[in-house]
């Protein structure tokens, strides 16, 4: 488990979906995630973003970030419409991971307490191409 250092609390134990057929290249996967782990109908409280870069492929795929973050930008939008938005600086470093079959990197986002409703999340991932993922989940 991990949290920020933003004084938020850590982040509950959660996994992704690792059932992701090869198409050629790695899956790249937002998950909401609420005090219970990664979740459809989430609970109303604190929430997070995870990110996860995965390899479902046979042989090996790289993967180069820029500033060594998984998750680059993101944003939540409340259902009555503002939201908030995020992104963070890179040094101009770029790291290459080399993910074997099965491997992912992964990396959360804390979005503090949400109220009740339909909210639409996005993130945008650190790597060179900027992958982008998508999800609106209800809390409940």
């Amino acid at each position: 488990m991990d949290g920020g250092g933003d004084g938020a609390s850590p982040t509950p134990d959660w996994d992704f979906d690792r059932s992701v057929a090869c198409d050629g290249g790695l899956s790249f996967q937002l998950h909401v995630i609420d005090p219970s782990g990664a979740c459809t109908d989430c609970a109303v409280g604190p929430i997070w973003l995870g990110g996860v870069i995965f390899n479902p492929c046979d042989g090996p795929l790289d993967v180069t970030l820029e500033g060594d973050m998984v998750i680059s930008g993101g944003s939540a939008e409340a259902p009555w419409g503002t939201g908030v938005g995020w992104g963070s600086g890179s040094d101009g470093s770029r790291v290459t991971h080399t993910l074997a079959p099965g491997e992912s990197l992964t990396a959360t986002e804390s979005l503090g307490e949400l109220a009740e409703g339909t909210w639409r999340f996005s993130i945008t991932f650190g790597d060179e191409g900027r992958h982008s993922a998508e999800a609106e989940r209800t809390l409940l």
